[in-house]
C-alpha cells in the first residue's frame, strides 16, 4: 500500500525539528542557516533608523509665490521699457546737438573690385552691320539692338531670341517693362512690340514729333496740329485712342506713372530770353490737371516718378527733385555741360566734364534723401550713364565704373575708347563699339 506524499513531508519536517531541538539541548552552535518552521510567520528585523516623514506640500502657497515672482519680472520689464523710451525721446529732441557729429562716421574705406575687362567669347562679339542706326537697350532680361532694317532681341549669352523687320526709315526705339515702341521722327506710323511678336501698327494723320510707351503698353504720341503747337494722344495696349490733351505751349517730354493711369507732361516756353519749363500731371480718367509744378528755370528734357512720392526732373542746366504738388524740394546746378544722365524710381545721376582733364563730376541723387552727393570719376572722359536700382554705372574712354549713392566707387574695369554706349545686366556689361557689341564680366 502506497504512502501518501503529504505524510512523507510531515515526517521530514518533524525530523528536522528534532535535530534543531537536539542542538539546543546540547548547547551546540546552530547551523549557519537556521531552520524555520513553515507554520510560523517570518519576523522582520527592526530598522536601525526610522524613515523620515515627507512634508505636506501646500499648492496654494506655491501658486501665490509664482504669481508674486511674475509680477516682479513684469514690473522690471516695464521699468526698462520706460527708461528706453525716455532715452529715445531725449535723443530725438536733442538731435540738433549730436547728429551732425555722426555724418560720415560710417564712410569707411572699402576695397574697389577690379574686374579684368576681358572680352567674353561664345556668341560674342555680336557683329554689327554698316547701318548708321546704333541702338542698344534692355527690355526685361533681353538685349535689344536695331539698325536701319531690323530689330533684334538677344539673350544675355548673345543668342538671338527673336527679330523683326521694322520697315521704318530712321527708327527711334523706346522701351518700358516688356513693351517696345518704334517710330520715325516726323513719320506717321508707330509700332508696338513684345519680345515675341509685333502687337500692332498704327497710322495717324499728323506727323510724330516724339512718343513714349508705358510698362503696360500704353502709348503717348505727340504731334503738331493746325490749332495747337503740341497735342498728346494716348492709346491703350490695343491701339485704341483713349485720351487727348492739348497745350498752347510746346511739349518736350512725357513719362507715364508706374500704373499707366496717368502721365507727367513737360511743356516749355521762353521768358526774357531764357527757357523755362512746367511739369503737368494728368490722369486719363479726368479732363482736369491733377498737378501743375512751379516754373523751373531750365529746359527739362526728362521726368520720372520716384518711389518716395516725388518727381525727378532733368534739366539742361539744373537737376530738380519735386514733391507730389510740383514744388521744388531740392535743385542742383551743373558745374559744366551735362554729358549724360540716368533716372529710375530709386535713384538718379548726372555726369558733367570735370575741370581736371580725363575726369568727370558725378552728381548722385537718392529718392530717400533731399541732397546731392558728388564724386570725381577716374575712368577718363565720361560718355554714358546707366543705373540699376541704387547703383550707377559710368562708361568713360578708359574704364567702366560703378558707384553707390554715397559717391563711393564700387568696381571698375579697363576698356578701350572705341565704345560709345553700354548697358548693364546681371553682373555683365555690354559695350557698343563702331563694328561690334562686346561683353565683359563686371562684378560690383
Amino acid at each position: 500500500m502506497k504512502k501518501d506524499n503529504n505524510d512523507e513531508k510531515k515526517i521530514e519536517i518533524s525530523s528536522f525539528s528534532d535535530i534543531e531541538q537536539d542542538f539546543v539541548e546540547e548547547d551546540q552552535p546552530m547551523p549557519s542557516e537556521p531552520f524555520i518552521k513553515r507554520d510560523e510567520p517570518v519576523k522582520k528585523k527592526k530598522k536601525a533608523k526610522e524613515e523620515k516623514k515627507e512634508p505636506v506640500i501646500n499648492m496654494t502657497d506655491i501658486r501665490a509665490a509664482r504669481k508674486k515672482d511674475k509680477k516682479k519680472k513684469l514690473a522690471k520689464r516695464l521699468i526698462i521699457l520706460l527708461i528706453v523710451a525716455a532715452l529715445g525721446l531725449a535723443a530725438y529732441f536733442s538731435r540738433h546737438l549730436w547728429i551732425g557729429k555722426l555724418e560720415g562716421i560710417f564712410d569707411r574705406p572699402h576695397e574697389i573690385i577690379v574686374n579684368d575687362g576681358k572680352i567674353q567669347s561664345g556668341n560674342f562679339p555680336i557683329i554689327k552691320g554698316t547701318s548708321a542706326v546704333n541702338i542698344l537697350e534692355l527690355m526685361d532680361d533681353d538685349i535689344v539692338t536695331a539698325d536701319d532694317a531690323n530689330i533684334f532681341f538677344y539673350s544675355e549669352n548673345g543668342g538671338i531670341e527673336s527679330s523683326f523687320v521694322h520697315e521704318l526709315e530712321d527708327p527711334i526705339v523706346k522701351i518700358a517693362g516688356k513693351r517696345m515702341l518704334a517710330f520715325d521722327n516726323g513719320g506717321k506710323v508707330f509700332k508696338l512690340y513684345s519680345k515675341k511678336e509685333e502687337l500692332y501698327t498704327k497710322s495717324i494723320d499728323d506727323s510724330i514729333l516724339f512718343a513714349e510707351v508705358g510698362s503696360n503698353g500704353y502709348v503717348a504720341v505727340i504731334t503738331q496740329t493746325e490749332k495747337y503747337p503740341a497735342c498728346m494722344s494716348v492709346y491703350d495696349e490695343n491701339g485704341s485712342e483713349i485720351y487727348r490733351w492739348s497745350s498752347g505751349q510746346r511739349i518736350i517730354d512725357v513719362s507715364f506713372n508706374d500704373r499707366d493711369t496717368g502721365c507727367y507732361v513737360t511743356t516749355f516756353s521762353s521768358e526774357g530770353g531764357e527757357l523755362c519749363s512746367v511739369v503737368h500731371y494728368i490722369k486719363f480718367n479726368s479732363s482736369e490737371e491733377k498737378m501743375t509744378s512751379v516754373k523751373l528755370d531750365s529746359l527739362v528734357i526728362d521726368t520720372c516718378e520716384n518711389n518716395n512720392d516725388g518727381i525727378w526732373a532733368v534739366g539742361d542746366k539744373k537737376f530738380y527733385k519735386l514733391d507730389e504738388n510740383g514744388k521744388i524740394i531740392m535743385e542742383y546746378e551743373y558745374t559744366d555741360d551735362m554729358v549724360s544722365y540716368c533716372i529710375n524710381e530709386y535713384s538718379a545721376a548726372v555726369v558733367v566734364n570735370s575741370i581736371s582733364k580725363g575726369k568727370g563730376t558725378l552728381a548722385l541723387f537718392d529718392s530717400e534723401e533731399d541732397k546731392v552727393e558728388l564724386a570725381e570719376t577716374n575712368g577718363g572722359e565720361p560718355k554714358a550713364l546707366t543705373a540699376s536700382g541704387r547703383k550707377v554705372f559710368l562708361l568713360g574712354d578708359r574704364a567702366v565704373e560703378s558707384y553707390d549713392m554715397n559717391g563711393n566707387c564700387l568696381a571698375t574695369a579697363d576698356v578701350t575708347d572705341e565704345y560709345t554706349n553700354f548697358v548693364y545686366l546681371n553682373d555683365n556689361v555690354y559695350l557698343m563699339g563702331y563694328r561690334a557689341i562686346d561683353k565683359i564680366e563686371f562684378n560690383t
